[in-house]
């Protein structure tokens, strides 16, 4: 999660199996005005590629598409240079 507000990044575990790690939780709220991105990672249990999740976005109030943004990948790596190979990791090429 992206905080343009204070600069700020924090990495969420999102799993069923909350042993993987002490900060690991089901689920988590991501507030009005940060950005957010996901990807897959191998833990100890995997030993095959056959990886997926199935994750969603519940938009309280609800969502309408006039509201909806995706971040550019320039203007990311602008706001938080430091997190350059993350972001392109996770965004796609314009």
């Amino acid at each position: 999660v992206l905080d343009e507000q204070d600069s700020s990044y924090t990495k969420h575990i999102l799993t069923s199996d909350l042993t993987v790690d002490i900060n690991a939780r089901p689920q988590i709220l991501v507030s009005h005005g940060k950005w957010f991105a996901a990807e897959i990672i191998k833990t100890k249990m995997d030993d095959t590629m056959d990886n997926y999740t199935l994750c969603g976005c519940t938009c309280m109030p609800g969502f309408d598409d006039k509201d909806f943004e995706c971040a550019k990948r320039s203007y990311l790596i602008e706001k938080f240079p430091s997190l350059k190979d993350l972001i392109i990791l996770l965004t796609p090429v314009e």
